[in-house]
C-alpha cells in the first residue's frame, strides 16, 4: 500500500487557499473495520460536525476515496489500484490572471 501525502493546513499563512489543495473530512462511521472508506465530505471550506479524520490533501484525492484505506489515522491507496488525475484546462482568464501577477 502506498501512503497518501497530506497537508497540514490547505491555507497559506494569510488564510489564502493554496491551489490545488483541498480538505478531506471521513467520519469514523464512514470507516469499515477493514479501512475501507464509505463516505466523505471535502471542500476548501470545511468544518467537521462529528468525530472523524480531517484530511488536506491534493484536490484529485476526495474523488478516489473508494480505491482509499484508512489505517492508523493515514489514508492509503489500496493494493491494486492507481487513481485517476484530472488535468485542469487553462482557461483564457486563468492565463491573464497569471500574468497579471507575475
Amino acid at each position: 500500500m502506498e501512503k497518501i501525502k497530506t497537508y497540514s493546513a490547505v491555507t497559506d499563512a494569510l488564510g489564502n487557499t493554496k491551489d490545488g489543495l483541498t480538505k478531506m473530512f471521513i467520519g469514523y462511521d464512514d470507516v469499515d473495520e477493514e479501512g475501507n472508506i464509505l463516505g466523505q465530505q471535502n471542500g476548501k471550506i470545511l468544518v467537521a460536525t462529528e468525530p472523524g479524520y480531517l484530511f488536506g490533501v491534493e484536490e484529485h484525492i476526495p474523488k478516489n476515496y473508494r480505491k482509499l484505506l484508512v489505517r492508523d489515522g493515514d489514508l492509503y491507496i489500496k493494493d491494486g489500484e492507481t487513481l485517476d488525475v484530472e488535468v485542469k484546462e487553462q482557461t483564457f482568464q486563468d492565463g491573464i490572471y497569471e500574468i497579471m501577477n507575475q
